[in-house]
């Protein structure tokens, strides 16, 4: 399945600065991707858990995040961070994601929760 990045900017390495974004938190990281793309994962990750997880609660916020150049254009992107699911509790999740920044669209996104 492959959606279309809300917002996909400025993609050059730079610092995530601290913000919310359709109620998903983002954070501060070191190897960040810039803010827009991070917000993306963020908000698809969310999309998705919450698509699984329907019958309950999900809130998701994002830690570090990173990405890279990859074949033909496009971008990989890492990150982690902490799904909640109310009165279940949390668990850590990790994401791998290609992203077309030109389609603005992901070409693929998978999550894992630990």
């Amino acid at each position: 399945m492959t959606r279309t990045l809300p917002i996909i900017a400025a993609l050059s390495a730079s610092l995530l600065v601290g913000g919310f974004s359709a109620g998903v938190q983002t954070r501060t990281a070191s190897a960040a991707v810039a803010e827009p793309l991070a917000q993306a994962l963020a908000l698809e990750t969310q999309q998705r858990l919450a698509a699984e997880f329907a019958s309950q609660p999900v809130t998701f916020a994002l830690g570090g995040t990173r990405s890279w150049p990859a074949a033909a254009g496009l971008l990989r992107v890492r990150g982690e961070g902490t799904a909640g699911f109310g009165e279940e509790g949390e668990a850590t999740a990790t994401i791998e994601a290609l992203s077309d920044p030109r389609a603005r669209r992901w070409v693929r996104l998978e999550y894992q929760l630990l």
